[in-house]
């Protein structure tokens, strides 16, 4: 009979058998889990293995004809002057042959670019969506057009000829007509894997931003996006972190520097880019009774900036005495942008360097742009040269050469420099638009609502000086001049205006000729 040790001795031989086989268990579970596994991660690779051989089928012919995408909204982004149109016949027209050379000129810019990518490979194309139509009536106001309402189709139809996959399309006149075409054109390509660049010409139009922020951010997208400067480029395409290409080098003279405006409606001469005078129509002749109070001289001489508010009388038989006909009377249209708000919208404030000067499409100098003096301004300006006349070229900074000169060298207040240098403006420069002396005191544009373009002897300033474009093309270095002989008698305020001015009272107001027209 066993004893007692040799019952505990098999007690815990039992125990290591159960342990034992306990781990036989585990591990038979975790070993058919892993089969399990396996299984499905087979099932998982075949799934791909076949997902894989369908995608390259798929896209087995797609890579064969890779391209690079230009897309152009031809409303912001207008080709430049010299390619839309040329003299013929005296007037400026669109033809076929300058859209031809923007066609040439873009796609050279373009294939240039893709070499540096290692994307010259592929094929260009591009397409322009603009409002056919408004631009060419745009262009015609800016006379570089004919007055054909789609005198623009020449120049599409040529840049159209001028590469197989070159499209200029008219997006119709509705105001978002080319937007959308352009957004599901920009959609489409990035979807595509045919497509390895697209260059997008439409910054001037902050609703394409949130198109292009979807984009941002994705590593592939993002390095196949390439932005087009423009004469107009919003801020806010700066923040995208896409690659932006400045408009140098190839890219250089392909778009105009300036932007169209497409609201505004006055009509525009087709020569020279002169605006078109106000209408006259024949009318019947109205003669008023016999005047009460005298007759104001300076209206008689097409001076007077006083208009209704003149104490004197304003005949309107005195027309005829300016050249104009006496069976005809001025009929102001509606609809056209007064020249104070035109001068306001589209003049520089200040120049964006020391030493330059503004230019025009023209190379016509412009002026820095000045408001219209308030009646405080004026008030005090009567006051302070009712006795005696200020020395001009002094005061602005020309420096005085006469010895002992007669005219008031005291200093003037800020307000009252200001308005010396606005009525100086007001006196035509001798070299007009061909001037480019520093510091020019003289006016090379009327900025003021005179109605020059009209009656004749309303304004001192010529007639081109009212009707040259006011948008600035170019900013160019000044020259630099001697100081001139100083002017007194034309600007500032006194009792007489002229040689042949007669007393204060029959005046409408010293020097207030010069002026800007308040009324």
């Amino acid at each position: 009979m066993p004893d007692e040790r040799e019952l505990d001795l098999s007690a815990a031989q039992l125990a290591d058998v159960k342990q034992h086989h306990n781990a036989i268990g585990e591990i038979l579970e975790d070993y058919g889990r892993l089969l399990r596994d396996h299984k499905r991660l087979l099932s998982d690779l075949e799934e791909e293995r076949n997902r894989r051989e369908f995608y390259k089928q798929q896209t087995k012919g797609q890579d064969r004809d890779p391209y690079v995408l230009v897309l152009i909204d031809g409303d912001g982004y207008i080709f430049a002057d010299d390619l839309i149109s040329k003299y013929v016949d005296g007037q400026r027209k669109c033809t076929e042959e300058g859209g031809l050379k923007a066609a040439d000129l873009l796609d050279n810019a373009i294939r240039n670019d893709l070499r540096r990518r290692s994307l010259d490979r592929c094929r260009v194309e591009v397409l322009v969506y603009a409002n056919v139509a408004g631009l060419s009536k745009a262009l015609a106001r800016q006379g570089l057009a004919g007055q054909h309402s789609r005198s623009l189709a020449a120049f599409a139809t040529g840049f159209t000829r001028g590469r197989s996959h070159f499209d200029y399309v008219d997006a119709g006149e509705l105001k978002e007509g080319a937007d959308f075409k352009i957004k599901a054109k920009f959609e489409s390509a990035i979807a595509s894997v045919q497509c390895k660049h697209v260059y997008f010409a439409g910054c001037h139009d902050v609703g394409y931003i949130n198109l292009l922020q979807q984009y941002c951010g994705r590593s592939d997208e993002n390095s196949r996006i390439t932005l087009l400067k423009g004469p107009s480029f919003h801020p806010g395409f700066s923040t995208l972190g896409l690659a932006v290409q400045e408009p140098y080098g190839d890219f250089r003279n392909l778009f105009r520097t300036a932007p169209i405006d497409f609201n505004h409606t006055n009509p525009i001469n087709t020569r020279n880019g002169l605006q078109t005078p106000p209408i006259i129509t024949p009318t019947t002749p109205t003669f008023q009774d016999a005047p009460s109070s005298p007759v104001c001289k300076f209206y008689l001489q097409g001076r007077c900036s006083y208009g209704k508010d003149c104490k004197n009388v304003h005949p309107l038989k005195s027309l005829p005495n300016r050249h104009i006909p006496p069976t005809t009377t001025v009929r102001p249209r509606q609809d056209i942008e007064s020249q104070q708000e035109k001068a306001a919208r589209l003049l520089p404030r200040q120049a964006p360097e020391s030493g330059l000067i503004p230019l025009n499409c023209h190379d016509c100098r412009l002026d820095l742009y000045h408001p219209t003096p308030t009646s405080e301004q004026l008030k005090t300006w009567k006051e302070h040269t009712s006795k005696i006349k200020v020395c001009n070229n002094y005061h602005l900074g020309l420096g005085c050469e006469i010895n002992e000169c007669h005219y008031n060298h005291q200093p003037l207040s800020p307000d009252q420099i200001e308005t010396l240098r606005i009525m100086n403006r007001n006196s035509p420069c001798k070299q007009q638009g061909a001037c480019r002396k520093k510091d020019c005191p003289k006016g090379h544009i009327c900025q003021k609502d005179c109605r020059g373009s009209a009656i004749p002897g309303m304004c001192k300033l010529p007639g081109r000086a009212h009707h040259t474009e006011f948008s600035v093309a170019q900013w160019v270095p000044a020259e630099a001049a001697p100081h001139s002989t100083p002017v007194f008698d034309d600007i500032s305020e006194s009792g007489d205006q002229d040689e042949d001015d007669e007393d204060e009272d029959s005046a409408s107001a010293a020097g207030a000729q010069l002026l800007p027209d308040l009324d």
